[in-house]
């Protein structure tokens, strides 16, 4: 039976896809990286994998910090596309995944300013796919995302 002090306590849990365009909508995360462990290294090829599920465009750059949040220097000569969108049905829902590779070169003297990192700051700039005019409306659902994973190949002399 109820009283007048009963009560109902429910949950929910509601997934609402945002909807739109965009043109460099800009998103920024910094990850710890220390290189002073690899004292024999003199050069370094990064490879970037880049697995996209959302229906747009990803422009990504990399900039080495030292202690003090100073840029030594960036991954890429230029912020530039790295993945495009995944495809997109009429209804602006992606269909199923983009996946590129990019590798980053870093000769002894490009190698040696970035020695003293202590941090990496990713900025990725999205947009709607159409060559990045922004003029396709896309669906971003919960369940899609994009995968970023960063190597390094270390060059080091003989003795």
């Amino acid at each position: 039976f109820l009283t007048d002090s009963s009560f109902y306590k429910v949950g929910v849990e509601v997934d609402l896809p945002l909807f739109g365009n965009a043109i460099d909508f800009l998103a920024r995360d910094t990850f710890d990286l220390s290189l002073s462990e690899f004292d024999e290294a003199y050069r370094a090829e990064f490879k970037l994998v880049t697995v996209n599920e959302l229906p747009l465009d990803v422009a990504i750059q990399g900039y080495f910090l030292d202690e003090n949040g100073m840029v030594l220097d960036s991954l890429f000569e230029m912020s530039s596309r790295v993945v495009q969108g995944a495809a997109a049905d009429s209804e602006g829902i992606s269909t199923g995944t983009s996946e590129e590779v990019t590798f980053a070169d870093f000769p002894e003297e490009r190698f040696n300013r970035i020695r003293a990192t202590e941090r990496l700051e990713i900025v990725a700039l999205f947009s709607t796919v159409n060559e990045g005019e922004g003029q396709q409306n896309v669906k971003l659902l919960a369940r899609q995302g994009i995968a970023l994973k960063l190597g390094a190949i270390f060059g080091r002399r003989s003795e």
